[in-house]
């Protein structure tokens, strides 16, 4: 080999080896690159998990503690999760729940509708609502159970998850209601007085058939809607027409916090008769009030 020969391979030599050292410069630096945006990236998935776990813990802690019982039914109606307050509401320990059938807590005489309401949820893609009554803490408590598919299925199967509400102050406050109305209805067949139900704006009339009694039916055909209001506005006794509509006024704007108006309404013969027109203070809408009528 000649000096010549010899000195070109060590050109080329020393010309790989420069290309393979900027190479691996190169490589070095896409490396770090790639290392720096590990990192970054690193960091805001950790960032992302740890604001998942404080969501996850802020759903938890939701669920076990809201005010509403919830559940996870399996397609048997055997109880596969419940909340604490689900678990106070039964009053049973939340673990001897977990596997349990909800039909135990089912007071007898309401058990198939259980069992109906079970079918349906396995039938339906809408939520199901049943109300019953359940055995808890040795008293029965009236419930209304409303249950959905879960989209997502358990070890079990499919589940279905259940909000129970407790309607002992509804059912209380419905039981109440009814003795009022009893007692109102005792005291006009005690007094003879008629209602007349009615509302704004809406000319909602509801007459009932005693109050006909005293008015007297229009002739013809029975009038309905608009129509009957503005029969009844134009009976109201001229003289007495002003002083209710400024009653009524001031009690929707909101000026009087009650509604009470007594005027004189005539009869189909001609002949006037008493009434009272009173109402409670509307609570969310002033321009949609109702009010009673009575004639005797």
């Amino acid at each position: 080999m000649t000096d010549r020969a010899a000195s070109a391979d060590a050109a080329r030599l020393r010309a790989e080896v420069a290309r393979l050292t900027a190479l691996l410069a190169d490589t070095d630096e896409h490396h770090h690159r790639v290392r720096d945006a590990l990192i970054v990236r690193g960091e805001t998935l950790e960032g992302h998990v740890q604001a998942l776990e404080s969501l996850l813990d802020w759903y938890a802690d939701l669920y076990e503690h809201a005010p509403i019982a919830y559940l996870a039914l399996d397609g048997n109606g055997v109880v596969r999760e419940v909340n604490l307050t689900g678990a106070s509401l039964l009053g049973i320990e939340r673990l001897r729940l977990i596997g349990r059938p909800l039909r135990l807590h089912v007071v007898l005489h309401d058990r198939r509708e259980f069992l109906d309401h079970m079918l349906r949820c396995r039938r339906a893609t809408e939520p199901v609502v049943t109300e019953l009554e359940i055995e808890a803490r040795r008293r029965v408590v009236p419930v209304q159970l409303i249950s959905r598919r879960s989209a997502v299925a358990g070890e079990a199967g499919t589940y279905f998850r259940s909000a129970v509400f407790d309607l002992t102050e509804r059912r209380r406050a419905e039981s109440a209601l009814r003795l009022e109305h009893e007692r109102l209805s005792l005291a006009l067949i005690t007094c003879g007085a008629g209602l007349f139900d009615y509302s704004w704006p809406a000319a909602d009339l509801t007459p009932s058939e005693r109050w006909w009694q005293l008015v007297g039916r229009p002739p013809g055909e029975p009038l309905q809607g608009a129509a009957l209001w503005q029969w009844f506005q134009a009976r109201i006794v001229p003289d007495d027409r002003a002083a209710r509509e400024d009653a009524h006024a001031r009690f929707v704007a909101g000026e009087s916090t009650a509604y009470d108006a007594e005027f004189r309404l005539l009869r189909h013969d001609g002949t006037p008769c008493g009434c009272a027109s009173w109402a409670a203070p509307p609570s969310a809408a002033p321009r949609a009030t109702r009010a009673t009528s009575s004639a005797c």
